[in-house]
């Protein structure tokens, strides 16, 4: 059976809707709710990695599967709008691993300046994506990218100037550039605010190219960090000094 992403697309929706870590979902009941025959279902699941059996599916899953479903050309919103706001900043660090990144995700962290929550951080040699995830349940207004904007604009000072201080860079340092992004469930009114990327679940992967080829046009954080800490011991070192 050729794969085609509207069936898949119906399948993960029914399959999303109906399983959890504590509900079982059959395939017949998927066959039945997504109006596909067994056979399909089958297929598909098998694509997708999951046991034909007694499906449940736990946080980390769900995330998974709404990942396996955009690498099959399934519309993103339609499929990670059942996912919670933590599936869904999971499902955002995933797609940035997949890409060579690295990435820590619900990351908190006290400042002089006040508290600053970080949805997703990602790494990969000199760049550092400081990503606002919004699962809103509707397309972002013009006036509420403005606002996330700002605030995106204030957690970036505040960072860059944290990174720094934790870093202490002497002679020997290396530059890596921080910026941000704001991922969605659906198509924003603009691509770009304010040199601020705003980009769509669903093209977050063609996003994420833009930025690595254009960063230096976009907002950003220019940081002289110490040479030979790796980023990943900056960020925990982050969240115990501060």
């Amino acid at each position: 059976m050729g794969l085609r992403p509207e069936l898949v697309g119906r399948l993960l929706e029914t399959l999303l809707k109906l399983a959890s870590s504590r509900e079982a979902v059959s395939i017949g009941e998927l066959a039945e709710n997504a109006l596909l025959s067994r056979d399909q279902v089958g297929e598909i699941l098998k694509v997708l990695g999951i046991p034909p059996r007694d499906i449940r599916l736990d946080e980390g899953l769900r995330s998974e599967i709404v990942l396996r479903g955009l690498e099959l050309g399934v519309d993103g919103s339609l499929i990670a709008r059942y996912l919670s706001w933590r599936e869904f900043e999971r499902l955002a660090a995933r797609v940035l691993e997949k890409a060579g990144y690295g990435s820590v995700w619900n990351l908190r962290i006290a400042s002089r300046e006040g508290r600053v929550q970080v949805d997703v951080l990602a790494y990969r040699g000199d760049l550092m994506l400081l990503i606002d995830c919004k699962r809103w349940n509707k397309p972002l207004t013009p006036s509420a990218e403005a606002r996330i904007a700002e605030e995106q604009e204030r957690r970036l000072r505040i960072l860059g100037k944290l990174l720094r201080e934790t870093s202490e860079a002497g002679e020997d340092f290396r530059v890596v550039y921080l910026v941000p992004a704001v991922l969605s469930l659906y198509r924003p009114s603009k691509p770009l605010l304010r040199g601020h990327v705003f980009s769509s679940i669903g093209s977050f992967g063609s996003a994420l190219g833009y930025i690595e080829r254009a960063f230096f046009q976009l907002r950003h954080e220019k940081l002289r960090l110490r040479r030979g800490i790796p980023l990943d011991k900056l960020i925990s070192r982050l969240r115990a000094e501060f």
